[in-house]
Protein backbone atom coordinates (compact mmCIF):
# COMPACT_ATOMS: atom_id res chain seq x y z
CA UNK A 1 0.00 0.00 0.00
CA UNK A 2 1.96 3.34 -0.97
CA UNK A 3 0.49 4.96 2.26
CA UNK A 4 2.63 2.28 4.10
CA UNK A 5 5.75 3.10 1.77
CA UNK A 6 5.44 6.52 2.74
CA UNK A 7 4.89 6.14 6.50
CA UNK A 8 8.24 3.75 6.63
CA UNK A 9 10.29 6.71 5.22
CA UNK A 10 8.68 9.56 6.69
CA UNK A 11 5.65 9.04 9.63
CA UNK A 12 2.17 8.16 9.61
CA UNK A 13 0.51 11.53 9.97
CA UNK A 14 2.74 12.64 6.76
CA UNK A 15 1.39 9.35 4.72
CA UNK A 16 -2.28 10.10 5.86
CA UNK A 17 -1.81 13.41 4.81
CA UNK A 18 -0.35 12.35 1.53
CA UNK A 19 -2.73 9.58 0.61
CA UNK A 20 -5.53 12.29 1.11
CA UNK A 21 -4.50 14.66 -1.11
CA UNK A 22 -3.85 12.19 -3.96
CA UNK A 23 -7.28 10.72 -3.48
CA UNK A 24 -8.74 14.21 -3.16
CA UNK A 25 -6.39 14.98 -6.92
CA UNK A 26 -8.49 12.27 -8.39
CA UNK A 27 -11.90 14.15 -7.95
CA UNK A 28 -10.56 17.41 -8.49
CA UNK A 29 -12.39 17.34 -12.44
CA UNK A 30 -15.49 16.27 -11.18
CA UNK A 31 -18.78 17.85 -12.21
CA UNK A 32 -19.81 20.42 -9.40
CA UNK A 33 -16.94 20.26 -7.35
CA UNK A 34 -16.82 22.98 -5.13
CA UNK A 35 -13.72 23.75 -2.29
CA UNK A 36 -16.22 21.91 1.04
CA UNK A 37 -17.05 19.40 -1.17
CA UNK A 38 -13.10 19.01 -2.15
CA UNK A 39 -12.47 19.04 1.62
CA UNK A 40 -14.98 16.28 2.54
CA UNK A 41 -13.21 14.35 -0.17
CA UNK A 42 -9.82 14.96 1.38
CA UNK A 43 -11.74 13.75 4.88
CA UNK A 44 -13.14 10.89 3.78
CA UNK A 45 -10.06 9.87 2.88
CA UNK A 46 -8.17 10.61 6.37
CA UNK A 47 -10.91 8.34 7.55
CA UNK A 48 -10.07 5.93 5.15
CA UNK A 49 -7.18 5.78 6.12
CA UNK A 50 -7.40 5.30 9.28
CA UNK A 51 -9.71 2.86 9.14
CA UNK A 52 -7.19 0.83 6.63
CA UNK A 53 -4.35 1.57 9.70
CA UNK A 54 -6.90 0.21 12.52
CA UNK A 55 -7.91 -3.25 10.40
CA UNK A 56 -4.74 -3.90 9.26
CA UNK A 57 -5.97 -3.66 5.36
CA UNK A 58 -7.73 -2.06 2.92
CA UNK A 59 -10.50 -4.20 1.91
CA UNK A 60 -12.93 -2.70 4.72
CA UNK A 61 -12.21 1.09 3.45
CA UNK A 62 -12.77 0.11 -0.49
CA UNK A 63 -16.03 -2.00 0.92
CA UNK A 64 -17.52 1.40 2.88
CA UNK A 65 -16.58 3.28 -0.37
CA UNK A 66 -17.95 0.98 -2.56
CA UNK A 67 -21.09 1.00 -0.38
CA UNK A 68 -21.47 4.30 -0.21
CA UNK A 69 -21.03 4.87 -3.93
CA UNK A 70 -23.58 2.46 -4.86
CA UNK A 71 -26.35 2.87 -1.85
CA UNK A 72 -26.18 6.62 -3.04
CA UNK A 73 -26.04 6.88 -6.47
CA UNK A 74 -27.38 3.53 -7.71
CA UNK A 75 -30.14 3.03 -5.05
CA UNK A 76 -31.27 6.65 -3.50
CA UNK A 77 -30.21 8.60 -6.88
CA UNK A 78 -28.08 10.99 -5.58
CA UNK A 79 -25.21 12.51 -7.47
CA UNK A 80 -21.64 11.33 -6.16
CA UNK A 81 -18.85 13.74 -6.58
CA UNK A 82 -20.65 15.35 -9.14
CA UNK A 83 -21.39 12.13 -11.45
CA UNK A 84 -25.02 11.19 -12.00
CA UNK A 85 -26.20 7.61 -12.61
CA UNK A 86 -28.93 5.26 -13.49
CA UNK A 87 -30.32 4.58 -10.20
CA UNK A 88 -33.76 2.86 -8.82
CA UNK A 89 -35.13 5.87 -6.83
CA UNK A 90 -34.89 9.80 -7.84
CA UNK A 91 -34.33 11.77 -5.28
CA UNK A 92 -33.66 15.87 -5.34
CA UNK A 93 -32.02 17.15 -2.72
CA UNK A 94 -33.54 20.50 -1.67
CA UNK A 95 -32.59 23.22 0.58
CA UNK A 96 -29.37 25.11 1.28
CA UNK A 97 -26.51 24.15 -1.00
CA UNK A 98 -24.31 24.67 2.04
CA UNK A 99 -26.58 21.41 3.71
CA UNK A 100 -27.23 19.25 0.50
CA UNK A 101 -23.96 19.49 -1.34
CA UNK A 102 -25.90 20.83 -4.18
CA UNK A 103 -25.29 19.49 -7.56
CA UNK A 104 -22.22 18.11 -5.99
CA UNK A 105 -24.27 15.94 -3.76
CA UNK A 106 -24.66 14.98 -0.21
CA UNK A 107 -20.45 14.80 -0.65
CA UNK A 108 -20.35 18.72 -0.57
CA UNK A 109 -22.48 19.79 2.24
CA UNK A 110 -21.36 20.80 5.51
CA UNK A 111 -23.32 17.94 7.07
CA UNK A 112 -21.22 15.49 6.16
CA UNK A 113 -17.96 17.75 7.14
CA UNK A 114 -19.79 17.26 10.56
CA UNK A 115 -20.23 13.35 10.09
CA UNK A 116 -16.30 12.74 8.55
CA UNK A 117 -14.95 14.97 12.05
CA UNK A 118 -16.81 12.86 14.66
CA UNK A 119 -16.01 9.77 12.43
CA UNK A 120 -12.60 10.81 12.13
CA UNK A 121 -12.67 11.31 16.15
CA UNK A 122 -13.94 8.50 17.39
CA UNK A 123 -11.98 6.10 15.38
CA UNK A 124 -8.34 7.92 16.10
CA UNK A 125 -9.96 7.16 19.91
CA UNK A 126 -10.60 3.76 19.44
CA UNK A 127 -6.99 3.07 18.20
CA UNK A 128 -5.26 5.05 21.24
CA UNK A 129 -7.25 3.28 23.33
CA UNK A 130 -6.80 0.08 21.67
CA UNK A 131 -3.08 0.62 21.50
CA UNK A 132 -3.15 0.53 17.33
CA UNK A 133 -1.30 3.81 17.15
CA UNK A 134 1.12 3.47 14.14
CA UNK A 135 4.52 5.62 15.16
Amino acid sequence: MFMNSVAAKTNIVFAIIINSVLFSLIHLGNPNVTILGMLNIILVAVFFSIYAIWRGNIWGAGAIHSAWNFTLSCVIGINISGISTPSIFTSDLSGSKLLTGGGFGFEGGVVLTILLLLLIIFLSYRMISQKKVVK
